[in-house]
């Protein structure tokens, strides 16, 4: 993996600069945060506190028919189904603040319709975010339409270093929804996935990333996201998020910052 200099994207300010950054990107030498947040990277990073990041990884170096025939039997039918169907795929340009608003609203409807989601709080702050990362740009957004135009799945990316990642999604969700209109939602879902694996292949991009596998074996909910997320064939690996002070006072303040996060983190888990 190639090692690049970057801005980084500030997440929270305390008395210090806080910054984040993706794969193989790293703070520029020249303009360094007090505490820097390196998003899956390989090996752990001495000195940091390292945080274990299971994912699904595919290899997008093949042929097109190498990457059909990593989807299981299953998936590959559903989404020969959808292209049927008449469904299809739209991108947007990732400074597309319209689009950004959409898919927020949308996004806070699934996440309030599903309580295994998370609080409408917690997401309402991670989509704060996605403003900053278009900026930056590392952020595209796509989604997939119905031939009436209604859109019924949306997925925003993180792209950097060859490697685009499934950030966020959210698909169309109502309450007493037929079964059929749920298969339906299902394969449009599917296909999203396909066209995208296709499309940054042809882009020139090495990894997909499915955006996260749950390693446990508890949780049912999260057992079946990761059925789905398999049956399109990555490989499953273990990364870090590494959590480092680049600045003394960085490195004075992280425990702090850290033990802050660690209370956050429970008392979000007793209200979910």
């Amino acid at each position: 993996m190639n090692i690049y200099e970057a801005n980084g994207i500030s997440s929270r300010i305390w008395p210090v600069t806080i910054k984040n950054y993706w794969f193989g990107q790293r703070p520029t030498k020249n303009a360094l945060p007090d505490i820097a947040k390196l998003h899956s990277i390989r090996q752990p990073l001495k000195g940091a506190i390292n945080i274990e990041s299971w994912t699904l990884l595919t290899d997008l170096t093949g042929t097109d028919s190498d990457l059909m025939a990593l989807l299981h039997r299953d998936t590959r039918e559903q989404v020969r189904r959808a292209e049927r169907e008449g469904i299809s795929v739209e991108r947007y340009e990732s400074k597309n603040i319209d689009i950004l608003n959409n898919f927020e609203k949308f996004y806070l409807h699934f996440a309030n319709s599903k309580a295994e989601v998370r609080d409408a709080l917690q997401v309402s702050i991670q989509l704060h975010m996605l403003k900053k990362k278009a900026y930056a740009g590392i952020l595209q957004v796509s989604r997939a339409v119905g031939r009436d135009g209604e859109p019924l799945v949306y997925r925003v990316y993180i792209v950097a270093d060859g490697r685009t990642r499934n950030h966020l999604s959210a698909s169309l969700f109502r309450e007493g929804q037929s079964n059929e209109r749920r298969h339906y939602v299902g394969r449009a879902n599917r296909y999203l996935h396909w066209q995208n694996m296709l499309h940054y292949k042809h882009l020139g991009y090495s990894q997909y990333d499915m955006g996260g596998w749950y390693s446990g074996k508890d949780n049912e909910s999260l057992l079946r996201v990761n059925r789905f997320k398999e049956a399109f064939g990555g490989r499953v690996v273990c990364e870090y998020d590494a959590i480092y002070g680049c600045t003394l006072l960085g490195r004075c303040l992280l425990p702090f910052r850290t033990l802050y996060r660690v209370i956050r983190d429970s008392v979000f888990r007793k209200t979910t």
